[in-house]
């Protein structure tokens, strides 16, 4: 039976009312000091799930100490990881839920009620193991292009479905375990990669769980996210450190996924531990609510903390101190800095590809041409959040964003090293598309503006708003400053920003621009 309209408009009224943890926070009524957490993956299992791709190859860039007792639905492995967790001082786990795959869920409901089972003998044993907190992961583990599982957040059945998941962990996850913040429930979500949602979705969520739970959950949502939340973060603390922007940071060690098929983007070396401390040095001048390790296990992306046979367990002894200088309020050591000999990330060479004889003054991508992802000096990048398909027309070809019905959906393009890297000129991007529909696109692209989104990893030029009527244009994208580091996910040096119905890209080049650079990006639809 379809839910009362009216109900479901006084949602957000009701929830707006409510004071949140960070508003509580910041009157000064809130928690005197952080709670440290860490985001906590229960997919492994020796010898096969999680530790190699499906080709046989190794997909982890971190290894366990003792691979032989990995085991996400073992109480024997949870017990090893909570015992190493409370070493390095943790006040909760983020418990890794992924939303959008019914296998994926029942392993991790298994996982969980082990997890439960070795907390509960640990408590009973006098131990103060971590409290469990949600993190709801929006990208399929097993396979980047099973979109088809992907909860379409703007129906009522989806929404029902997720809010079934929810409780089912929460069935599990029993008062007695759970993380708090002023008696709220935190709720971490990450990246939403094309998940169709509309701008009340967690509203909504919070109405509902607010009274199958008994309690308050507090949505911590991830800045991609196109909707009211509660409270957000930034994606990319492992590459980039820390986002300056809310009482809630998220921040890790490092990133290099280059074990995993379709990785790409830049590399952030852990520069034997620098990066971290770091990283803990900038948090020590901020009042915070909550921070977030990304991650204590995911080594498949060499972001975990946990100990590995290439970190060992030095990372618990500097999670250790380091929490204990958050809660205790305490400055970072000026006269002993931590400086790192690579401030930015490292970007990963994109070449060998494409060679600078096949083309002039410009390079470019058209699918008529070229039938695979790499064209003339520019190629298209797969990500988890630019589902595409290929459409071959009677007089044309085109690829064509893939969203779903999604909110925001990408597609994401690479330009070879041999025509531009790190470069500093002004660059002009046509693309030659079929306009009609509503909603709008834009360009994101890698510059040196390092106050706008990742240090300028993803500039944004204004956008065009597409007209009803279905016809051919070009729209040329002026781009000052670019740099084109292979920076954006995947190794991307640009992305188009597609919002309301699919887009279809018939061409995209590059060329360096003439004459003298705007002040600010411009585009001009023809």
């Amino acid at each position: 039976m379809r839910r009362s309209l009216t109900l479901v408009s006084a949602t957000w009224l009701f929830v707006s009312m409510i004071p949140f943890p960070c508003q509580l926070l910041a009157q000064g009524k809130g928690a005197t000091s952080p709670q440290v957490g860490a985001v906590y993956h229960t997919c492994f299992r020796h010898p096969s799930r999680h530790f190699q791709t499906k080709s046989g190859q190794d997909a982890l860039t971190l290894h366990f100490k003792n691979p032989k007792q990995v085991d996400g639905q073992s109480v024997a492995w949870h017990t090893s990881q909570l015992d190493q967790m409370m070493t390095a001082s943790l006040d909760f786990i983020a418990f890794a839920w992924p939303m959008n795959d019914a296998t994926d869920q029942k392993e991790a409901l298994q996982s969980l009620k082990a997890l439960i089972e070795a907390r509960t003998a640990i408590t009973k044993a006098g131990g103060a193991p971590p409290t469990i907190a949600l993190f709801l992961e929006t990208s399929p583990h097993a396979d980047l292009d099973r979109r088809a599982d992907r909860l379409d957040l703007r129906e009522e059945t989806g929404r029902d479905q997720l809010i079934s998941q929810i409780m089912g962990a929460f069935a599990v996850i029993t008062k007695d375990h759970r993380a708090t913040i002023d008696g709220f429930l935190p709720i971490f979500v990450g990246p939403a990669n094309g998940t169709p949602h509309s701008k009340d979705i967690f509203s909504h969520l919070l109405f509902f769980l607010k009274m199958k739970l008994k309690a308050s959950p507090y949505f911590v949502v991830e800045r991609s996210w196109q909707a009211e939340v509660q409270a957000s973060w930034t994606d990319g603390a492992p590459i980039h450190g820390p986002a300056n922007d809310t009482p809630i940071a998220f921040i890790g060690p490092g990133f290099d996924n280059q074990a995993l098929p379709m990785s790409g983007g830049p590399i952030r070396h852990r520069e034997e531990t620098r990066f971290y401390q770091h990283s803990f040095d900038a948090l020590l001048l901020r009042r915070l609510s909550l921070v977030v390790i990304d991650s204590w296990n995911q080594f498949h992306n060499g972001t975990g903390i946990a100990p590995s046979v290439e970190c060992g367990d030095e990372y618990l002894e500097i999670t250790h101190r380091y929490v204990h200088l958050l809660k205790a309020g305490a400055l970072p050591d000026i006269k002993n800095p931590v400086r790192l000999a690579h401030p930015s990330p490292l970007s990963r060479p994109d070449r060998g590809w494409w060679s600078p004889g096949d083309v002039g003054a410009s390079v470019s991508f058209n699918p008529a041409v070229q039938p695979g992802n790499r064209g003339n000096g520019v190629r298209l990048v797969p990500t988890p959040d630019s589902p595409f398909k290929r459409v071959m027309d009677s007089d044309s070809a085109s690829i064509r964003s893939a969203g779903m019905g999604a909110n925001t959906t990408y597609l994401y393009f690479g330009i070879a090293d041999e025509f531009a890297h790190n470069t500093a000129r002004c660059v002009e991007i046509t693309i030659d598309f079929i306009d009609g529909g509503a909603g709008s696109l834009r360009l994101q692209y890698d510059s040196w503006r390092i106050n706008e989104r990742q240090k300028g990893a993803y500039s944004s030029t204004p956008r065009h708003s597409r007209s009803g009527l279905l016809r051919r244009r070009k729209a040329r994208f002026i781009l000052p400053e670019a740099r084109f580091g292979n920076r954006q996910t995947g190794g991307a040096d640009f992305r188009i920003e597609v919002r309301g119905p699919d887009l279809s890209v018939l061409r995209v080049s590059a060329a360096y621009a003439s004459g003298k650079p705007p002040r600010n990006a411009r585009v001009i639809v023809e």
